[in-house]
């Protein structure tokens, strides 16, 4: 449920993801968001890992090896006659070429001019009949060096199953005097789909490429072949090939790549049964080949080079490589060497050879191994933006900043799992970049927020703590502001009320300057209020010449009760520094000895903003409060300076405290335990502190059981030791001789009824 308070979060994440989106709608085709998409897609492509090809594939490559033993590129097409002769020999299902052929070969290599040279030069010879047949034979092969084409088209007739490729030319403007009015062959035009499907009719085929002329194979190979197919090959964003493109249009006819062709012919599919259902796929018999919206064709790369099958030519044509690695395989002929072959960047390789980026496809396409992208997704993803960037700004608004940082980097990391999981499951390419960039930037614009309104209220917080607790107390408040809870929290703390012991009087003094009695007490509540916050006390409030103060709120103190019992002992040694001033600067006018009755109490309050809604304070309430005045309140008729409640004296440390009395006071039932604090951890190890308290206790003990004249011996022994206790034994003692007197009787509890302050 969505809290009032969350929603300028909600809306400022909303708000930011919305902007996102719009901004992403405008420039998603700019080459920055797509080398950004791309570049995503690669990193997940590489996560994933390598995946094995089928068998169904292999590639035979012209290498630099294959060149250095046959010679120098361009090779005659008898070459290329013989590589058909010798795979069609290993019976493969389809022999394909990477390899364009679009001019005709028709001059004589040297080598066979010289055989014949070299035969007719034999005619000399004493064998003339055998210099003779030597020529016929030489003839012949000079015939059909002069003809390599045919050859080549021989060959390729002869074969099972064949592909050429050819290429379509593009260019970048669209001046139509750069378009020729080439019309290519039958033999190219019957390769072209004779099944297409518009899903709306009244909406054109969207086409990523549309070519302006063609580089088709020379005629008598294009006849010669089973078919033909183009192998254009356009680069993403940032140089990398991510797209095979199937469906390629020239003059109002639709083309195959090679690629598709070749696994045609592999599956033994007629043409008729090919169907291109435009900005959906192409049903390749058996297999749909799902492309995304403008028919390109998302190529799965397996990994990096070598993982099809690839043998050399010279190794082929040498007889190394054995039949069974092309029986019934398709058989991708393609150039590997440098400056004949090309190459592509991919998620895996820098430099894949352009055939086994067809081979790659057609592994793709025979495994059913698909990778989608539409539009769709697109239009999911920027649906689904604005809720994430809303979800951002309701955890911005309730968790603290170390949780919403890891929350966000949580969901950042989930949305590119989540992704992951689709691509390696499922084969979807859904954009990563911008439901990132919603999270990315809408989680900034939070985190500014966030820290403006902290700014806001680090420095409410200095405004209205600087009066109360020490600047340190201040510093780490306006740093951690979730560390205060404004609206009020239960809490164990420590309170002390410090209060000038006949003040009336004072005032009395100073009634014909007033002025004197307020700069007075500003002499005295000054270096009383500076030692509360350096011992990291928070002072609640002055009460006329009372400083009510507490420790453990707002921010932890663990040390809470000692800091309190330093806080006294330190303003109980202040005053005599305070009072010999004034009796140094005294001359004529009134003269000012302060005292101050200190009371101090530990137990449970509800601390927080108190008020009204135009004016409160950080103060505390409860019954510890109270308690902790009427001990400062009872002092003075203790004749004692620090009054102590129980609780607090069991938290102190090595501090020099005597019990005084079992009290009951206003608004308590049960009557209390006060303790007299004497002094810090020196006096607490002293022999003679030591010694006094144990005659102490056993006064008391007297005293409780009735033990009258026991008692009385023992006070005579404790007036002796320190003369600021003398009006505790004098109470004491006044006790003692009236209970003497009249006993209290069995049933007496020991318990004092205080006076109201």
């Amino acid at each position: 449920m969505i809290r009032r308070g969350d929603l300028r979060e909600l809306a400022l994440g909303l708000g930011t993801a919305l902007i996102v989106v719009g901004a992403y709608f405008t420039l998603a085709e700019t080459p920055p968001l797509r080398i950004t998409e791309g570049q995503a897609l690669d990193i997940r492509f590489r996560l994933r890992g390598v995946e094995a090809p089928g068998p169904d594939v292999a590639i035979v490559q012209i290498d630099d090896r294959s060149i250095a033993e046959h010679g120098r590129w361009p090779w005659s097409r008898r070459a290329f006659a013989e590589l058909v002769a010798t795979l069609g020999a290993a019976k493969p299902k389809v022999i394909a070429f990477d390899l364009l052929f679009s001019e005709p070969q028709d001059s004589v290599p040297l080598p066979s001019l010289g055989a014949l040279r070299k035969a007719i030069e034999g005619l000399a010879a004493d064998d003339a009949a055998g210099a003779l047949d030597a020529i016929r034979e030489q003839l012949g092969a000079v015939a059909i060096d002069f003809d390599p084409d045919g050859s080549f088209a021989d060959a390729l007739a002869d074969a099972p199953s064949t592909a050429l490729a050819f290429s379509f030319v593009f260019h970048a403007d669209d001046d139509p005097a750069r378009r020729t009015a080439y019309a290519p062959s039958r033999s190219v035009t019957a390769a072209a789909y004779s099944r297409t499907t518009v899903v709306a009719a009244d909406t054109a085929p969207s086409l990523a490429l549309r070519a302006d002329d063609i580089m088709a194979p020379v005629n008598r190979l294009a006849k010669a072949a089973t078919s033909v197919a183009h192998v254009n090959v356009a680069l993403d964003a940032g140089g990398v090939a991510r797209y095979e493109y199937p469906v390629l249009a020239y003059q109002g006819l639709y083309y195959p790549s090679l690629a598709i062709e070749a696994t045609r012919l592999f599956l033994d599919v007629d043409r008729a049964d090919v169907e291109v259902v435009f900005n959906r796929g192409i049903r390749l018999g058996p297999i749909w080949v799902p492309t995304d919206d403008a028919m390109r064709l998302i190529v799965n790369y397996h990994g990096p080079n070598g993982l099809i099958p690839i043998y050399s030519y010279a190794d082929v044509m040498a007889g190394r490589v054995p039949a069974r690695a092309f029986a019934g395989k398709l058989v991708l002929v393609g150039a590997s060497a440098i400056g004949v072959a090309d190459r592509f960047v991919t998620p895996f390789s820098p430099n894949l050879s352009g055939t086994e980026q067809v081979a790659t496809i057609v592994d793709s396409i025979l495994a059913r191994r698909f990778i989608e992208r539409r539009q769709a997704f697109w239009i999911a993803n920027a649906a689904i933006a604005p809720a994430r960037g809303a979800l951002l700004g309701v955890l911005a608004a309730r968790l603290s900043s170390y949780v919403f940082n890891l929350a966000a980097l949580v969901l950042g990391v989930v949305i590119a799992a989540v992704n992951h999981v689709l691509l390696i499951r499922a084969g979807l390419w859904l954009n990563l970049t911008l439901p990132l960039a919603a999270v990315v930037i809408a989680y900034s614009a939070l985190t500014i927020h966030r820290y403006l309104i902290q700014e806001r209220r680090a420095k409410e917080i200095r405004t209205a703590f600087s009066h109360y607790i020490h600047p340190d107390l201040v510093h780490v408040l306006a740093s951690h502001p979730e560390r205060l809870v404004l609206g009020g929290e239960m809490r164990v703390t420590t309170v002390l009320f410090a209060d000038i012991r006949g003040f009336t009087g004072i005032a009395q003094q100073f009634r014909s300057d007033p002025s004197g009695l307020t700069r007075l007490l500003n002499r005295y509540l000054t270096p009383m209020s500076d030692i509360i916050l350096r011992r990291h006390g928070t002072i609640d409030k002055y009460i006329g010449d009372c400083i009510m103060a507490f420790w453990n709120a707002p921010l932890d103190d663990p040390d809470h009760a000692d800091h309190a019992f330093a806080s006294a002992l330190d303003m109980i040694a202040a005053l005599g520094g305070l009072n010999d001033a004034l009796e140094s600067e005294r001359s004529d006018g009134p003269r000012v000895a302060i005292r101050v009755g200190i009371g101090i109490n530990t137990g449970e309050c509800c601390v927080g903003n108190m008020g009204s809604e135009r004016r409160f304070d950080y103060s505390a309430l409860g019954d510890a409060v109270n308690l902790a005045s009427r001990f400062e309140g009872q002092t003075k008729f203790y004749g004692l300076d620090v009054l102590v409640g129980e609780e607090t004296r069991a938290r102190i440390r090595h501090l020099a405290t005597l019990k005084v009395d079992r009290i009951a006071v206003s608004g308590k039932t049960e009557p209390v335990l006060v303790h007299a604090l004497l002094g810090d951890a020196a006096l607490a190890a002293d022999p003679a502190y030591r010694a006094h308290a144990a005659r102490h206790g056993a006064l008391l003990a007297a005293f409780r059981s009735q033990r009258w004249a026991e008692a009385e011996g023992l006070l005579a022994g404790c007036r002796a030791y320190d003369p600021r206790l003398a009006g505790l034994y004098d109470l004491y003692a006044e006790r003692l001789r009236r209970y003497a007197e009249a006993p209290p009787g069995a049933d007496w509890d020991g318990v004092f009824v205080a006076l109201s302050k």
